[in-house]
């Protein structure tokens, strides 16, 4: 059966299907692995710390701590949001943690960002682990 199509054209069409399929397969993969940031704070031993990050409080989304390396050396005190600096419905808020040092040395907290009730993964996911040194 002869094709319809000339041979430069079908050339074509299997570069067009094989560069969507490469693309579908990199989004997927980008939005279900993203990298997780990394930042490193440093406490002195029973201080106080906070830590402060962006939210879309309005739109449903929130920081959540997902793990921690040891829970008796940077223990949780309380949580809170600060208002938005844009002043319009989906701005930004500032959600703050607020820790005690308890114990000297390194400790990972990690926090994801998402809609918590969403059983499938958002478009927004993101994820930050911040190392804290305490002397």
């Amino acid at each position: 059966m002869k094709s319809k199509f000339p041979i430069k054209q079908r050339g074509m069409m299997k570069f067009i299907v094989l560069f969507v399929f490469v693309m579908a397969f990199a989004c997927s993969s980008f939005t279900q692995n993203k990298a997780m940031k990394q930042e490193t704070l440093q406490a002195k031993k029973d201080s106080v710390f906070t830590i402060r990050l962006l939210a879309s409080i309005g739109e449903g989304y929130s920081w959540r701590i997902m793990g921690q390396s040891d829970s008796l050396s940077v223990k949780l005190i309380k949580t809170n949001q600060l208002p938005g600096y844009q002043d319009k419905d989906g701005g930004l808020e500032t959600q703050v943690f607020y820790f005690t040092a308890v114990k000297n040395g390194t400790y990972q907290l990690q926090f994801v960002y998402e809609k918590p009730w969403l059983k499938e993964k958002s478009p927004k996911l993101q994820y930050i682990s911040f190392s804290i040194i305490i002397n």
